[in-house]
């Protein structure tokens, strides 16, 4: 139980580290036909924190599985 909570715990340090880094690079955050990429990220640091809080380790894992190319391409919609 114990490692479980160290994963948890390293996976979300790792998660709110990488959105803490979009927030603070220029180059990524663009405004465009309504959608704001600073408060994307936002959101998405309050649902990593709420999935940290529950303790939902998988969901944290999934951050960093490989995209299919078929979503990087913009073919899987």
């Amino acid at each position: 139980m114990e490692d479980r909570k160290i994963e948890l715990e390293k996976y979300h340090d790792l998660v709110i580290a990488t959105l803490d880094y979009y927030l603070d690079t220029a180059e990524i955050n663009f405004q465009h036909n309504g959608f704001d990429s600073k408060s994307h990220f936002e959101k998405l640091k309050e649902t990593a924190n709420d999935d940290f809080k529950k303790g939902r380790l998988s969901k944290m894992k999934k951050w960093f599985l490989p995209m299919p190319y078929s979503r990087l391409a913009g073919l899987g919609r």
